[in-house]
């Protein structure tokens, strides 16, 4: 600044400092940012201790710890006029905002891939997913009916005893109509259809067996089947076979696919016993391994595996057993 003059030296400064990234100076003490003059006395303030301080505290800590200069206050009073704005400088330049060198954005095509893998797994993911969905909901339905027709059998047990049904009344209306009589009391029913048309309690006419096979019978027009429908919307049908009676219900009513051992489900019940089908106690083909794990299976057995198991497992594989073989491969 010796071979500048008045103003000039103002011009020649803000210039320099300019061309540091610097301005504006927050030491305002060191030189004024218009076109005045440039004082002798303003030059000798150039890095005054006070102006200095102002600028630190105007930046953050961790930007001033980052400067190094975090106690340089006490090293500020030992410093000459030119190692003073060397610091001004030097902690400008430390807390300026860096540009981001090299950043973009990303292209179309890297947009549209990644969309595509996205795509990709949520179409490989997304039906197991529902499918996972659906099974808890169906295990939690069938354990609630099991739950409320055991209750009943056994209300009605210790309210009146042992039911002691008349065996020349199996498979008829009567026999369907006395049998129902014993869960009537215990149960919250919307429509009872008795042994008339089943269509309005929520049945349709077209079951299916677990194989794929159509069901022997239709069972809503059936006369031996007393059906009704539960205030919970399960359409139930009752009827009298040769060694037990047997509840049927479908937990989604007439939503498909109205198919054994999938969303139709049958219980047994006899004397004292009341069994989830497909239970060991029963017996003959009425037992799991027979009933509804093999591949040509009806399905009146899967109820059992689904109550104790908690589980449709069996609809994946068809090696399954009661007592062997929990978990398809």
């Amino acid at each position: 600044l010796k071979n500048f003059n008045g103003a000039s030296k103002a011009r020649h400064l803000k210039s320099t400092l300019d061309a540091q990234h610097i301005l504006p100076c927050h030491c305002e003490e060191c030189v004024s940012t218009t076109s005045q003059s440039y004082d002798t006395e303003k030059r000798k303030d150039i890095g005054s201790r006070r102006s200095f301080q102002s600028l630190a505290m105007t930046c953050s800590t961790n930007e001033y710890e980052r400067s190094g200069l975090s106690n340089t206050l006490a090293l500020w009073d030992a410093k000459g006029t030119t190692e003073r704005n060397a610091m001004c400088v030097t902690l400008h330049a430390e807390t300026k905002p860096q540009k981001r060198v090299g950043v973009r954005g990303f292209t179309l095509a890297e947009v549209l891939i990644t969309l595509g893998i996205i795509g990709v797994v949520a179409a490989l993911t997304i039906p197991t997913l529902m499918q996972k969905i659906d099974e808890r909901e169906t295990v939690s339905k069938v354990k609630k009916i099991y739950t409320v027709m055991n209750n009943a059998y056994e209300n009605y047990i210790a309210d009146n005893g042992v039911p002691n049904f008349d065996s020349s009344l199996r498979t008829t209306s009567e026999g369907a109509e006395k049998a129902f009589e014993i869960f009537r009391p215990y149960l919250k029913i919307t429509k009872d259809c008795g042994t008339g048309n089943g269509t309005a309690c929520g049945m349709v006419l077209d079951y299916k067996n677990k194989n794929g096979e159509d069901a022997s019978t239709e069972f809503a027009t059936d006369a031996s089947r007393y059906k009704v429908l539960l205030t919970d919307g399960t359409p139930l049908w009752l009827n009298t076979g040769w060694n037990f009676y047997t509840i049927s219900f479908d937990i989604n009513g007439k939503k498909g696919p109205n198919k054994y051992g999938t969303d139709v489900f049958v219980f047994y019940f006899k004397d004292r016993n009341f069994y989830a089908g497909g239970h060991p106690a029963i017996g003959g083909t009425s037992t799991f391994d027979t009933g509804c794990a093999s591949e040509d299976a009806v399905g009146h057995a899967c109820a059992a595996w689904v109550v104790y198991k908690g589980n449709m497992e069996y609809l994946k594989c068809n090696d399954l057993s009661w007592n062997g073989k929990q978990k398809c491969d």
